[in-house]
């Protein structure tokens, strides 16, 4: 004969011994509830990611619409200037 234990057959804190059936039943609202859990943690990470991606390309949208306005102005700076230039002045030993 058999002697091999059934991990399903030996008792814990979780699942009382009885047939298999009722252990898979019991299981069922865990394992449902996990999948829910888990989808409402996907949700949530996917519209934070969504949040965050809109933020960044409206910041590089806004980036460059500043940069496109600044460079299409042709404001030349006229005015007059004076070059001034210092010479540092050599001691010579002799």
């Amino acid at each position: 004969m058999n002697d091999a234990k059934d991990p399903f057959q030996t008792q814990n804190a979780f699942f009382p011994a009885g047939p298999v059936w009722l252990r898979y039943l019991l299981a069922l609202p865990i394992i449902i509830g996990a999948i829910f859990l888990a989808a409402f943690f996907f949700a949530a990470f996917l519209a934070l990611f969504t949040v965050v991606a809109v933020g960044f390309a409206l910041r590089i949208w806004w980036i460059r619409r500043k940069l496109r306005r600044s460079g299409t102005s042709s404001h030349a700076m006229d005015g007059e200037y004076v070059v001034i230039r210092e010479y540092k002045k050599r001691i010579t030993k002799n």
